[in-house]
């Protein structure tokens, strides 16, 4: 089974995605902060990563969502990203692109259904 990372400072958001994509029965891990994820990156292996871009420095002081995304870019090449947020800045969406266009193909804009979230995962799933 492909196993999926969720990364978002607010706790109850990680907590209702894992609760539904384990009911959808995905293998699910969560952080809700960047140094975490990259600490559970290290002694894993994740076919997809859903994160929030713009998680803010007072909730994840370590680092913000974009500095989290280049990251796993830049190690993780065969990771595949869907970006998730309530608000996006679309520059910062463009640079994030232009530098890795075959892993950013998918973003989630907060709130989504369950239905289109699960739509989501699947076909980024079957590109891994």
């Amino acid at each position: 089974m492909k196993k999926i990372l969720i990364i978002d400072d607010e706790k109850d958001c990680v907590l209702l995605l894992s609760e539904i994509l384990e009911y959808e029965n995905f293998e699910v891990d969560t952080s809700t902060s960047g140094l975490e994820a990259l600490d559970k990156l290290k002694s894993n292996s994740y076919a997809l990563i859903i994160t929030d871009i713009m998680m803010p420095d007072i909730m994840m002081p370590d680092m913000d969502g974009i500095a989290l995304i280049e990251i796993i870019l830049a190690k993780y090449k065969s990771t595949r990203v869907i970006i998730m947020s309530g608000w996006f800045d679309q520059s910062e969406l463009q640079h994030l692109h232009d530098k890795n266009p075959q892993f950013i193909k998918a973003v989630l804009t907060k709130p989504f259904s369950p239905i289109f979230l699960k739509e989501t995962i699947i076909q980024e799933l079957d590109k891994v």
